[in-house]
């Protein structure tokens, strides 16, 4: 799991890196950072599974050990660390609203 972890977080620092030099680059690569986001914020958001009301199984699995936070708990971590970083970058988010944190980003 260690080794698993570790290369999860490589892959987000890869990542940001790389969002990074676009954001700081020529007009073209600001653009195609923004178009990133554009494209991977929905799918990043949904990858932490159905909302918790549509969700079947998300209860019984936390009530079971199986999974520690609720899928829209594990969101909205998501959004918290990652919305600060893009704002660094002076992205802005396809999704009205998402940006504010506190609130569920859907």
């Amino acid at each position: 799991m260690v080794r698993v972890c570790r290369e999860e977080s490589f892959h987000q620092r890869q990542g940001y890196d790389l969002m990074l030099r676009l954001a700081q680059g020529q007009p073209s690569q600001k653009r195609m950072a923004q178009e990133a986001l554009d494209r991977w914020w929905w799918p990043a958001l949904m990858m932490f599974g159905p909302s918790d009301a549509n969700s079947t199984h998300s209860g019984d699995s936390q009530r079971w050990k199986i999974k520690r936070f609720s899928n829209d708990e594990l969101r909205q971590k998501f959004v918290d660390f990652t919305v600060p970083q893009a704002e660094f970058l002076g992205l802005r988010f396809p999704i009205p609203n998402c940006a504010g944190r506190g609130q569920a980003a859907l």
